[in-house]
């Protein structure tokens, strides 16, 4: 046998041990469990900001900047002085349900 099908028969043998103690006596697993959800948060508390910060650096500002630089304003944040409301009024002929059969 190679190397490769030692391994795979040592992977196949002690998860099958697992899921027999998982299924049948729980508890002998509570540590391994709660050592596994303690390096979890940890994890958490690391990679989250990290993830988004990555993702505002690499999709939110250069979006930004390129709205900035031609100009494009997506929200409308004027003050209207005397406006009743700032609700947009919406086309009635785009509420046709039959637009929403085949949309894409």
């Amino acid at each position: 046998r190679t190397g490769y099908d030692l391994k795979a028969l040592y992977l196949l043998i002690s998860g099958t041990g697992l899921i027999c103690i998982g299924r049948f006596v729980p508890i002998l697993l509570w540590p391994f469990w709660k050592a596994w959800m303690g390096l979890a948060s940890l994890l958490s508390m690391v990679m989250t900001p990290l993830v988004l910060t990555v993702l505002w650096w690499i999709v939110l500002a250069p979006t930004s900047l390129v709205l900035k630089v031609l100009g494009k304003h997506v929200m409308d944040l004027s003050f209207k002085n005397g406006a009743a409301t700032y609700w947009i009024d919406r086309d009635p002929t785009k509420d046709n349900p039959k637009l929403f059969s085949r949309m894409y």
